[in-house]
């Protein structure tokens, strides 16, 4: 085994740091989708359609809502949450579109 053993006291912090990446990722998401349907709104139309975001968007907002340097698996699995949270906020909200 390479590198001494995390202990469990190591463990526990590093857990809770991810869980807070995450819950930070998900309210990221969330608020995301919520700023796009205002902006789509502010500007007279509906909120409709598929999400609008990218993932690029999602990895700039993951910087953002995260702080720390992150390694690169682990910014990328925090860009996916947070894009597929935002995306499924807005598709769960989506309103039909105008004739």
């Amino acid at each position: 085994m390479k590198g001494s053993p995390i202990s469990n006291e190591d463990q526990a912090v590093r857990e809770a740091s991810d869980d807070d990446r995450r819950a930070r990722a998900i309210e990221g998401g969330r608020a995301w989708a919520a700023s796009v349907r205002e902006t789509v709104h502010a500007e007279g139309r509906p909120a409709a359609g598929g999400w609008p975001g990218t993932v690029t968007e999602a990895r700039a907002r993951v910087s953002a809502a995260v702080p720390g340097t992150l390694p690169p698996e682990v910014q990328r699995a925090l860009a996916k949450l947070l894009y597929s949270t935002a995306r499924d906020a807005w598709l769960e909200q989506r309103e039909p579109r105008e004739e």
